[in-house]
């Protein structure tokens, strides 16, 4: 559950430093450059998009070039994308081009509710390259009829329920923005789109191809995107109060701890999004007092990035999120907790956030909250779960906060290197996950409402996962 403006994977932030210092160096060589080569005689008589949501997007191009066309390659972005992504299709060569490119939308996924950049590159028989003008569209699954409602940086589309339905999210989008800017002087200025599905099963159907069935809404941090299935009846004000807020609440502390080294702790993220949620979520307060009494709190140094896997501690890990914001609120303030996501915002590295941010480490935070929470100690022979080993991604941020980006760009062998991180990387971070589920996307459980059941130990349900584990969150959750 969390959602990030425009955040990316240190390792792929750092990358893209890496390539764009490169293509820097480069732009002083000698030669024509596309833009350039733009003004010398092509002519574009068609460029245009089809869309066959969910299936397909359909690029068409017809061009005119001052000599034969060797290569076409098509380059396209969603606008929040530091990377475009290129795509050469067949077409028969000669002055004159006139093709199409179908994108499979089952290997190339984008979710609805983005605007998407894109432009033909034509490499002459020459060698000269030229390139069209950029477009830009707006994706969205063209199956319904969308209304849109904005207001400010906020725009929301949905199709069901009429203008209550819209205005009722806005209201409700609006009201956690403001809240929690108060309590944080923290602001939204980024745009973000909202896309609400009238229904799950409708939302569904908009998910990548094998997405699992408990998916309720996600989250796309990078994209400043929401997109959830939210029935329009007489629950919609309940369902909004519970996963709106909670997901607007992961844009604003993205926004709030933007920086080029890490991302937010899990525990913190996710215990601000739950604490403002205007719908709460009962079963935490049950799960906690049921870990307290039986001795087994999970260390909070533990819930630095991803939660357990098993799915008993990973809504344990959600509930002790929660409660230790509601500790540092209750004993140090709001201003302690600006003060973290301030010290983020700098660049520290996780070990040193809560000491520069409220001159405490992350190991006093948890022996204090244990003390606030009247918490006896572990009971022997209990294991509460092994705590996360720092991740390769934690090690990567913490060495680069104490020396820099700078030395590493200036080694040329750190480019290979980093590569191979990122591969490691994405790697660790997709092995846990069902297939075609993004770790770069926050999803949401459908049922994280319900009762308990009869024996409270039983109180996980399948539906109820995150992104770094396939047993939780929405984010947004």
């Amino acid at each position: 559950m969390t959602a990030r403006v425009r955040r990316h994977s240190t390792a792929l932030v750092l990358l893209t430093s890496l390539v764009l210092a490169l293509v820097v160096g480069l732009a002083g060589l000698p030669g024509s450059s596309p833009a350039a080569a733009q003004d010398q005689g092509l002519v574009v008589h068609d460029q245009s998009v089809e869309i066959d949501f969910p299936h397909r997007i359909i690029f068409n191009v017809e061009i005119d070039a001052p000599e034969p066309v060797e290569q076409l390659e098509l380059r396209y972005q969603p606008v929040f994308d530091e990377v475009s992504r290129a795509e050469r299709p067949d077409f028969e060569t000669g002055s004159s081009v006139s093709t199409d490119h179908e994108l499979d939308l089952r290997t190339r996924y984008l979710p609805p509710g983005i605007d998407v950049q894109y432009r033909w590159i034509a490499t002459l028989e020459s060698g000269e390259q030229l390139e069209t003008e950029q477009q830009e569209f707006f994706f969205n699954d063209n199956r319904y009829d969308w209304q849109e409602i904005t207001e400010g940086p906020v725009s929301i589309y949905y199709y069901a329920g009429g203008p209550p339905f819209g205005e009722l999210a806005m209201d409700v989008t609006n009201r956690t923005i403001n809240r929690f800017g108060s309590d944080f002087d923290v602001r939204l200025d980024d745009p973000i789109n909202i896309v609400l599905y009238g229904s799950v099963s409708d939302f569904q159907e908009a998910l990548p191809y094998n997405s699992p069935e408990w998916i309720g809404g996600f989250a796309d941090p990078g994209q400043n995107l929401i997109v959830a299935g939210i029935d329009p009846g007489d629950g919609a004000s309940t369902e909004m109060g519970r996963m709106l807020t909670h997901e607007v609440v992961h844009l604003l502390v993205a926004q709030a701890t933007m920086n080029p080294f890490n991302s937010a702790p899990r525990w913190l993220d996710e215990g601000l999004a739950i604490n403002y949620q205007e719908v709460q979520e009962e079963r935490f307060r049950r799960v906690l007092d049921l870990a307290v009494d039986e001795g087994r709190l999970i260390p909070l140094p533990a819930l630095r990035s991803s939660f357990p896997s098993d799915p008993d501690l990973a809504v344990q890990s959600y509930a002790q999120s929660e409660s230790v914001i509601e500790f540092l609120i209750d004993e140090h303030g709001h201003e302690a907790i600006a003060s973290i996501l301030d010290a983020y915002q700098e660049g520290v590295s996780h070990a040193e956030a809560t000491e520069v941010g409220m001159g405490m480490t992350l190991e006093e935070i948890d022996e204090a909250w244990k003390d606030w929470l009247d918490y006896d100690g572990d009971v022997a022979g209990v294991n509460p779960g092994e705590p996360a080993a720092p991740g390769v991604i934690d090690r990567v941020e913490d060495v680069l906060v104490n020396f820099g980006v700078m030395p590493v760009l200036v080694v040329g062998g750190a480019i290979v290197i980093v590569m191979g991180l990122v591969k490691m990387v994405r790697a660790v971070n997709w092995s846990d996950l069902d297939e075609d589920v993004s770790p770069d996307v926050e999803y949401y459980g459908q049922d994280m409402f319900e009762d308990f059941e009869d024996e409270e130990h039983d109180i996980i349900e399948a539906n109820f996962r995150d992104d770094d584990d396939p047993l939780m969150d929405p984010r947004q959750r």
